[in-house]
């Protein structure tokens, strides 16, 4: 899986990693265990705040690089798509 994140100084780099958890207990592992700041503990996996066993949100990108669509209803647009040139 990819990530493409950024940094907060106006460049983005890309996470990469295997699949390691399943988050919506389907069998399937979903997502990776992201370690951004190197400290050997995972940053970033999905939460349950409100312990109601129910995910918070799910987004998508739309293809532009932004995770604007949310996922369990229709997206507005349709996805973008870009070619290796923007």
């Amino acid at each position: 899986m990819d990530y493409c994140l950024d940094t907060g100084d106006g460049t983005a780099s890309i996470w990469s990693g295997p699949a390691e958890i399943d988050l919506d207990g389907d069998g399937l592992l979903d997502d990776v265990f992201a370690d951004l700041d190197g400290d050997g503990l995972a940053d970033e996996v999905g939460l349950d705040l409100d312990d109601d066993g129910e995910p918070e949100a799910r987004y998508t990108d739309d293809g532009s690089g932004a995770w604007a669509v949310g996922a369990g209803g229709s997206a507005v647009r349709p996805p973008r798509w870009f070619d290796l040139d923007g």
